[in-house]
C-alpha cells in the first residue's frame, strides 16, 4: 500500500526540482517543473504503484498539490499511514 512518504518520494523523483524538496506544501503553483507531462508521469507512476487503482480516480487528473492528491488517495483508501 502507498504511504505519505512514498508518495512524495515519487513526486519528487518524476519532479526532480533543482534544490527543492517536495513537502505536503508543493504544488504546480510554486514548483516550475510540475506542468502538464509531469503530472501525467505522477499519475501513471501512482497507477503503477496502487496496481491499476489510482487510473480509475478522475479526481486525480485535477490535483495539482500533494496535499489535493494526498486527500483523493486518503478517501478512496489507497493511501496507509
Amino acid at each position: 500500500m502507498l504511504t505519505e512518504k512514498k508518495l512524495i518520494s515519487i513526486i519528487q523523483k518524476v519532479i526532480n526540482p533543482k534544490g527543492k524538496n517536495i513537502n505536503l506544501k508543493s504544488s504546480s503553483s510554486n514548483i516550475e517543473n510540475w506542468d502538464s507531462l509531469n503530472h501525467l508521469n505522477i499519475l501513471e507512476n501512482l497507477d503503477n504503484v496502487t496496481k491499476g487503482k489510482a487510473g480509475n480516480i478522475a479526481e486525480l487528473a485535477m490535483a495539482m498539490s500533494v496535499k489535493k492528491i494526498l486527500k483523493i488517495l486518503k478517501s478512496k483508501k489507497l493511501l496507509s499511514k
